[in-house]
Formats: structure tokens, sequence, C-alpha cells
């Protein structure tokens, strides 16, 4: 029975230390609100900041397969746009 030999990977130059970028804090919401008759969304940060979104734009920013399609089926934002 042959013996079985795994490959090693070879390198010929030294690794070098690289810096890691340091993580930044993340966006904390305060506040979410849902505003269906003026069909938006409102979100309050914790740094102050206040975003509002339509359903629109975000609904046409989706990437889920639903609103995308996939397959080369067409999606939600295909057959029944908003």
């Amino acid at each position: 029975m042959e013996s079985q030999r795994t490959a090693r990977p070879t390198t010929t130059a030294q690794s070098v230390p690289t810096a890691r970028p340091v993580p930044t804090a993340r966006p904390v919401p305060t506040s979410i609100h849902a505003d269906r008759a003026s069909r938006t969304l409102a979100i309050d940060w914790a740094d102050g900041h206040s975003s509002v979104f339509d359903f629109t734009t975000l609904r046409w920013l989706c990437p889920c397969a639903y609103c995308r399609g996939e397959a080369g089926l067409p999606g939600w934002l295909d057959s029944k746009p908003t």
C-alpha cells in the first residue's frame, strides 16, 4: 500500500506583518418609524442625525431574489413595480 503524502505550499518571500484597520463604531439608530400614510421610513441616529427614505426608493434598492428575480425569472420589480 502506498503512503499518501500531502503537498506543502512553499513560500519564497517572508511574510511582512501589516497594520489592521481600526474598526469604526457602527451607527446606532435610536428611533425607527414607518409612516404608511406618507410612505416614508424615518430613522433617528444616536449622533443626532436623522434620515428619511421613501418606500419606493427602498423597494428599488432591495437586492433580494423576490424583488430582483433569480434563475432567469423576473422579480416583483419587473412585473409589479411600486
